[in-house]
This record gives C-alpha cells, structure tokens and sequence, in this order.
C-alpha cells in the first residue's frame, strides 16, 4: 500500500475544503439569485443579485480552475471572493433593512472567510 506524504495529503484536504466551499456557494448562490431575480426591485437589490450570480459563476469556474483544467485558479478564486464580499454586504442593506455598520461586519466577515478559502485554493492549486 503506497504511503502518502504528509505534503499530498494537506494538498489533498485543501482542495477537497476548496471544491466543497466553492461547489457550495455556487449551487446555493445560484439557487438563490434566481429565486431573487423577480423580486430585485431596487438598485440595490440588482446590484445584490448580479454580485450573487458573479459569485456563483466564478465558484463553479472556479472548481475547474483549482482542479488545473487549463485555468488560472487565482484570478477566478479572487473574483469569487471579491463578489462573495460585495454580496455579503449589500444583502442586508438591500434585502433586510439593516444599517451600514451591521453590513459592514457581514462583509468583513465574508472577506475573512472568503481569503481562507482564496489562500487554500492557491495553495491547492500549486504542484
């Protein structure tokens, strides 16, 4: 039984959190932004829904890229992240009514955990 080296197995972990952390919010985000797109009726709203279907797009392209299908993961995964962060901030503006300072915390929120997963992939990434 061949051994694997403790360098493939994190590499392996990474993308496998990666692929499930993209795959995820790009099917839920999709889902989503569909479900929403009737009912964007402010500008606001608009801007929420397009940022969550560039997110969810770049999610699904995304998992391409990590998997080295012809891609540079980098860029896809910054894009992914980049809208990820707009929508998390805009959403509860748009959608529920908050004040800046409670979307600013979502937002941060979602750029911190975005950047986990954007430095995961690009280490996944990495031969």
């Amino acid at each position: 039984m061949a051994r694997l080296s403790h360098r493939r197995t994190l590499r392996i972990l990474r993308l496998v959190f990666v692929v499930v952390a993209l795959g995820g919010t790009a099917y839920f985000g999709l889902m989503d932004a569909l479900d929403s797109f009737k009912a964007a009726d402010t500008f606001l709203r608009k801007l929420a829904v397009t940022s969550q279907l560039l997110y969810a797009i770049c999610g699904g392209l995304g998992i391409l890229a990590v998997l080295q299908l012809r891609f540079d993961a980098r860029w896809l995964l910054f894009g992914w992240a980049g809208a990820a962060t707009l929508t998390a901030f805009l959403a509860p503006i748009a959608w529920g009514g908050t004040g800046v300072a409670a979307a600013a915390v979502a937002g941060a929120s979602a750029a911190l955990l975005t950047a986990v997963v954007v430095w995961a992939g690009i280490r996944a990434s990495q031969r």
